[in-house]
């Protein structure tokens, strides 16, 4: 579900594997805010379900996080509840082949503003103040229990595989983060 405030002009828009329901919980508690709609609905369909029903009148912003952090923990999830014994090569390279790559970001593109999972509490903090609204804390909801960082699940050459084959790590930003995994400086 999106998070709307009219008097701050904002929505928040969901994203899969981004700690949108802890943002989604916090922001609800902004004087002002509304839930629309059900959880990762279009803008379009959120729009309807505004006061103002423009586009314009908002600042929009989504969260997104490193595929290669989110591609763990999706693995990590399908093995603990799917009696799942791929490898997680095996799992990257399978969901790699989709074009356009699944889950990903559906909202992303078309927001203002871009938060990054990595730093979540300080950049969501930064625009609330930004947009006159006070700040909050996030708690964390969800989670994967147990998992350790996401780079210690990886190989080189998935990690090569990643760069190649999911182009959310460089449209967002998590190419460098990669690179420095596998030892590669960046060009």
């Amino acid at each position: 579900m999106a998070v709307v405030n009219d008097k701050r002009r904002f929505i928040f828009l969901a994203e899969p594997h981004t700690a949108s329901r802890a943002v989604r919980d916090a922001l609800l508690k902004v004087e002002g805010s509304y839930k629309a709609g059900s959880h990762h609905l279009p803008i379009g369909e959120i729009l309807k379900r505004t006061r103002h029903r423009k586009r314009s009148y908002y600042t929009t912003f989504s969260v997104v996080r490193n595929p290669a952090d989110i591609m763990v923990s999706l693995w990590l999830q399908s093995s603990m509840y799917k009696n799942h014994t791929e490898l997680l090569a095996d799992y990257i390279r399978r969901w790699g082949k989709r074009k356009p790559t699944p889950f990903f970001f559906r909202h992303a593109n078309d927001s203002d503003c871009i938060i990054h999972y990595e730093n979540l509490q300080d950049e969501l903090n930064s625009l609330l103040q930004k947009l006159q609204a006070q700040s909050i804390q996030l708690e964390v909801v969800g989670g994967t229990e147990g998992k350790a960082p996401w780079f210690r699940y990886y190989s080189a050459s998935d990690l090569c595989f990643m760069l190649s084959n999911y182009p959310e790590v460089a449209q967002w930003g998590y190419t460098e983060a990669i690179r420095t995994q596998i030892g590669v400086e960046l060009t």
